[in-house]
């Protein structure tokens, strides 16, 4: 199966993406290539910190290629990234759930980011990755989500 989706200039003078190409085959796909000055630019999952929506598009940030201003919504990222990897903390934001620092009620914090995790979204987080504390630590942190 080939995906493919639209990509356009960034407002902060980002560099200029065409599209994005996926294949994904029965292996688990670890990588797309977004389309960039006639070249297809590879961009691995682990290098991506989060996805933020703007609008009608989706922002891109990785650590250590350019913001991209993406053509897709995030419930087409939600599709496209793997579960394990990437977590929506938001109804505008997924991060990577390999690059949280730490996380608390109101904020995820990523290298250099604090993200706002929306009401909705509470234990989302905290439900996808392994949290060690005894049984009542977990259960009074999963009550404090639920407030």
């Amino acid at each position: 199966m080939h995906l493919y989706l639209d990509v356009a200039t960034d407002d902060l003078s980002q560099p200029v993406l065409n599209s994005i190409f996926c294949k994904q085959t029965e292996v688990s796909a670890i990588f797309f290539f977004i389309r960039h000055e006639g070249k297809y630019v590879k961009v691995d999952f682990q290098h991506i910190l989060y996805i933020e929506a703007r609008k009608n598009y989706t922002r891109l940030v990785m650590e250590d290629k350019p913001t991209a201003l993406v053509l897709v919504t995030l419930k087409q990222w939600e599709k496209l990234l793997p579960p394990d990897l990437f977590c929506r903390v938001h109804r505008g934001y997924i991060i990577s759930i390999g690059k949280v620092l730490a996380f608390d009620n109101k904020f995820a914090y990523l290298p250099g980011e604090k993200i706002s995790i929306g009401e909705q979204y509470r234990t989302a987080l905290p439900m996808t990755v392994t949290i060690l504390a005894n049984e009542a630590s977990r259960k009074d942190v999963l009550s404090e989500l639920e407030l």
